[in-house]
């Protein structure tokens, strides 16, 4: 009975020992898969760490790619602002130049215009410098200093006589003429100042006007930009039409004195 109690403990005890064995082999099983768990956990953790890191340093590196183009792009506006704001002086330079040469042409032109007399039925049968002095000889001057212009219009025009351009010397000089052009009453040759094409209309419609007063048989006289009939004064107005000079304000007579409203200019003639 000793001997079957003993056998049954050592079985007892192999049965023992071989569950503890297996235990301990899937506890070790177990410690091994966890620790595979563990560390497969551990490589995603640090696969995910890795790629944000990636994507931080890519972040990094495009903003500063960014801020270098930036910068490039912000030299490249400055230079360009530069060369704009030079160009813009050069403009100005350029600008303040042809206005000081417009202005010095145009004194110029304003210049040979007060000095410019245009010859009214000259005839063109002999040239234009023969028929120059033909006027200066009518009216009592002389025509040495005068520079001859030439003809204005085309030629074959028509039957009347292109008007001829005079200039003379000095302003004086053309005052002096002017002041004659009363010893030409009696030709077909008048002489007037050199206008440009709205002054030359106002004075031809002041000049029929005249001339239709003279056929009545009024006394009629014309200057710069007005006429006199029978001693009532006309002038000729922005507007482009001839109007009563009684009804001018503030206007001048042929001395530079303002005329008050309602006042006329007397002629003296």
């Amino acid at each position: 009975m000793v001997r079957s109690l003993q056998g049954d403990v050592k079985t007892l005890r192999k049965e023992m020992m071989e569950e503890s064995r297996q235990r301990t082999k899937e506890m070790e099983e177990w410690r091994a898969d966890m620790d595979e768990k563990v560390r497969r956990w551990q490589d995603g953790v640090n696969e995910e760490i890795r790629k944000e890191r990636e994507a931080v340093q890519s972040e990094r590196e495009a903003m500063k790619a960014e801020r270098e183009e930036w910068k490039e792009e912000k030299e490249k506006l400055s230079a360009w602002l530069d060369e704009t704001d030079q160009l813009t002086r050069k403009v100005e330079t350029l600008q303040a130049a042809m206005e000081k040469m417009e202005e010095e042409t145009d004194r110029r032109r304003k210049e040979e215009k007060r000095r410019g007399i245009i010859i009214y039925g000259a005839e063109e049968d002999v040239n234009d410098k023969q028929a120059a002095d033909r006027v200066a000889e009518n009216l009592g001057v002389q025509s040495s200093t005068w520079d001859v212009i030439g003809r204005m219009g085309k030629a074959g025009g028509g039957p009347r006589a292109r008007p001829l351009l005079v200039r003379t010397r000095t302003a004086g000089e053309k005052v002096a003429a002017m002041k004659k052009k009363a010893n030409l009453k009696g030709t077909r040759i008048y002489i007037d100042d050199d206008l440009d094409a709205k002054e030359r209309r106002m004075q031809r419609e002041l000049r029929d006007a005249v001339a239709a007063a003279r056929r009545e048989g009024k006394r009629a006289k014309m200057a710069y930009g007005r006429m006199w009939i029978n001693e009532v004064g006309y002038v000729w107005t922005a507007e482009g039409v001839i109007r009563s000079e009684q009804r001018a304000k503030d206007d001048q007579d042929t001395n530079g004195r303002r005329l008050k409203q309602g006042e006329t200019q007397k002629w003296k003639g």
